[in-house]
């Protein structure tokens, strides 16, 4: 790294200072963890994190396995980049280096970020180096026409190394309804599947609370079919493709901002209703045998584009950058 970074002159390493309040495990908070590890493992760098006041330190919190590099108070700090996702704004406005000029780092996971009725809209106009997890967010933040600074596209990757499986895995249950985000949808769509004629053996397994999520990987595991919940739009939603990984046949509805899901390529995608759920269900058990290896063929092929030895590649390439960028 070159530029406004190398201050010191010297061998000092290169320090990003990133923000959360963390209040319970989200697919968002993991990204940022990821972020986090990527920063540390560039040649030269390193990472230190400030939590809000109010933030949760049970056992989901990630930055367990990272405790000192964990700042009760940053005010000291002089980073060299802020890095920040979603409302971290907030917490980086009250460091006294906010008005410096320091480089932002910015991590947008969700086309809300371009809706003008979103609390997060208005950061757009904040200078920032933008990493958009899919080419639909960053369309959805090119269309606002105020974001002020470059927009890049860093696909959201996955650690391949959990999600390993095997190819003969018992697969117990019939039907998993992945329904947190919308559970009087899923508790409608399993009664639904167990009143359809000649589904009646069907084991169907309904999520509807937070549960660890070590558990919900396994649970996906032992599923044949998975159906995914999601809101009406999405950012990073990263289920749907662990369910890939893990090789359970994947039904996701067609919402917004789960661009790596396409119908009848990897998973079955139908509209988003309770009759085009259970149809679609039903379709994905009734794939020939070599149509639905073909399809999981085609899905683990998917996750392999995002992986996160991919994401880190090509954020590195961003850090390498960053002065020209900036």
């Amino acid at each position: 790294t070159q530029g406004r970074l190398r201050r010191s002159g010297g061998s000092r390493s290169v320090e990003a200072l990133f923000f959360r309040n963390y209040r319970k495990f989200h697919g968002g908070a993991l990204k940022v963890w990821d972020y986090f590890n990527h920063t540390r493992a560039a040649p030269n760098w390193d990472a230190w994190i400030q939590f809000g006041p109010r933030s949760c330190w049970d056992d989901s919190n990630p930055w367990h396995a990272a405790s000192d590099r964990v700042l009760g108070d940053a005010s000291h700090l002089e980073p060299d980049v802020f890095f920040v996702a979603g409302r971290d704004w907030r917490s980086l406005d009250q460091h006294p280096a906010a008005e410096s000029g320091v480089p932002v780092i910015n991590l947008i996971q969700h086309v809300r970020h371009g809706d003008e009725t979103s609390n997060r809209f208005a950061f757009l106009e904040r200078k920032a180096i933008r990493i958009c997890v899919g080419e639909e967010i960053s369309q959805a933040v090119r269309d606002t026409g105020v974001a002020n600074g470059p927009i890049l596209v860093i696909p959201l990757g996955l650690d391949l190394e959990i999600l390993k499986t095997d190819s003969d895995a018992h697969r117990d249950v019939d039907v998993l309804i992945a329904g947190l985000k919308q559970p009087q949808l899923g508790t409608e769509l399993a009664e639904q599947l167990g009143s359809r004629e000649g589904s009646g053996e069907w084991r169907v397994e309904v999520l509807s609370d937070l549960i660890p999520r070590p558990e919900f990987l396994e649970r996906m595991r032992r599923a044949k079919v998975t159906v995914f919940l999601p809101n009406l739009s999405e950012g990073l939603h990263m289920p749907p493709l662990e369910g890939m990984a893990l090789g359970t046949l994947v039904v996701c509805p067609d919402v917004p901002g789960v661009e790596y899901c396409s119908d009848g390529f990897n998973c079955l995608r139908p509209a988003y209703h309770l009759n085009a759920l259970a149809a679609a269900v039903t379709a994905a058990h009734s794939l020939p045998m070599r149509e639905a290896e073909a399809m999981r063929e085609r899905a683990h092929e998917t996750v392999i584009l995002h992986s996160l030895n991919r994401e880190r590649a090509a954020f590195h390439d961003v850090l390498r950058n960053i002065d020209q960028l900036w």
